[in-house]
C-alpha cells in the first residue's frame, strides 16, 4: 500500500506539472492569437481607411466646391476600382454641367444683345427726324443760340450711340447720354412741359449698367404722361 500510494502521489504530482506547463502554454497562445488579432484590425481599418473613408471624403469636398459653383476641379484617382468609375461620372458631369452653363450664358447674352440692337435702330430713326424738325425751326427763328444748344445735344446724343463700345456702360456716362435726349425732347414740347433733371449722386457715379437703360424709360415717360 506504502508502494501504490507513492506512486498514485507521483503521478498526481507529474499530472499537476503537465497541466501548468499546459496552461502557460496556453496564455501565451492566447496572448500571441490577440496580437494577430489586434494587428490584423489595425491593417483592417487602415486598409478601410484609404480604400473607403478617403475616397468618400474627396468625392464629398469635390461635391461641395460643386454647389460653391466651382466646375473646373476634376478628381484624379489613380487606382482602377469602384471609385474610379464614380470619379470619371463626376467629372463628366461637371464638364457636361459647365457646356451647359456657358451655352445658355452665351445664348441670353446674344439674345439681350440683340434685343438691345433692334431698340436702338427702333430709337435713331424716329429721333433723328424730330431733332431735325426742331434744330430747323430754331434756325428758321434766327435763335442761334438755341439752335447751337441743340446742335450740341443731338452731336452729343449721336456720339454716344454711334461710338464703338461694350454694351455695359457707366451711370454716370448713361445719365448723361438721357440728359442730351431729355433736353431735345423738352425742347420739342418747351410748351407743354418744364424738365427737371436733377444731378445724379456721387456714390452712383461708377455703377455699372446695361447701355440705353434710361432713354426707354424716358420715351414711355414723354409718350404716355401726355396722354
Amino acid at each position: 500500500p506504502v508502494h501504490l500510494h507513492a506512486l498514485v502521489g507521483a503521478d498526481q504530482y507529474v499530472l499537476e506539472a503537465v497541466a501548468t506547463a499546459w496552461i502557460r502554454h496556453s496564455w501565451l497562445l492566447v496572448g500571441v492569437l490577440m496580437s494577430v488579432m489586434t494587428a490584423i484590425a489595425a491593417a483592417f481599418i487602415i486598409y478601410v481607411q484609404r480604400i473607403v473613408h478617403k475616397p468618400l471624403h474627396i468625392l464629398s469636398h469635390a461635391f461641395d466646391r460643386l454647389e460653391e459653383g466651382v466646375l473646373n476641379e476634376h478628381i484624379h484617382h489613380d487606382h482602377q476600382d469602384e471609385f474610379s468609375y464614380i470619379y470619371e461620372r463626376f467629372n463628366d458631369t461637371e464638364d457636361h454641367l459647365s457646356r451647359l452653363i456657358d451655352e445658355v450664358y452665351v445664348q441670353k447674352n446674344l439674345t439681350q444683345k440683340a434685343q438691345l440692337k433692334q431698340l436702338q435702330a427702333q430709337i435713331n430713326p424716329h429721333f433723328l427726324y424730330n431733332s431735325f424738325f426742331i434744330l430747323s425751326r430754331r434756325i428758321h427763328r434766327e435763335d442761334i443760340e438755341g439752335a447751337e444748344e441743340i446742335a450740341n445735344h443731338l452731336g452729343n446724343y449721336f456720339k454716344y450711340l454711334a461710338r464703338d463700345q461694350a454694351d455695359d456702360i457707366l451711370l454716370s456716362e448713361e445719365v448723361a447720354h438721357a440728359r442730351s435726349y431729355a433736353a431735345i425732347q423738352g425742347a420739342r414740347f418747351a410748351n407743354r412741359l418744364k424738365i427737371d433733371f436733377r444731378e445724379l449722386p456721387e456714390v452712383w457715379k461708377s455703377i455699372v449698367v446695361p447701355r440705353l437703360i434710361l432713354q426707354p424709360l424716358l420715351e414711355n415717360a414723354f409718350k404716355y404722361g401726355f396722354g
